[in-house]
């Protein structure tokens, strides 16, 4: 609502440009945005991550929708529960091997391959 008078063009216009930059962003999401699934890719996205690329999409959702819900209806939850994602590379400290994990807000359900991350307040 707020886009069309900033670029003075009008509602129509501007909900065409989105759809445009989203098809174009899904004919792509197969090179660009993809959740790592070797060691080798688990590596380069450990090296990276801080870039702000993405490695997985969930679509479907209304805005308003608890994002511990979106998560738990993904197919990355399905796998992480699973144990076929975020296996290698493991690092052993002290003799425990620890494996890749994300980083989620306290929004997210605990799980043994994510990690919550949670913001003391002063």
């Amino acid at each position: 609502m707020s886009l069309g008078p900033a670029m003075n063009v009008g509602k129509s216009t501007v909900v065409e440009a989105v759809q445009d930059v989203v098809n174009a962003l899904f004919d792509e999401r197969n090179q660009y945005i993809r959740f790592p699934r070797t060691a080798a890719e688990s590596a380069a996205s450990i090296q990276t991550n801080s870039k702000g690329g993405f490695i997985d999409t969930v679509c479907g959702f209304p805005g308003s929708a608890y994002d511990a819900r979106v998560l738990q209806n993904s197919n990355l939850y399905d796998e992480g529960e699973r144990g076929t994602i975020l296996q290698e590379p493991c690092v052993n400290i002290d003799g425990t091997d620890i494996r890749p994990y994300l980083v989620g807000d306290s929004a997210y359900p605990r799980a043994p391959w994510l990690i919550i991350y949670r913001v003391r307040q002063a």
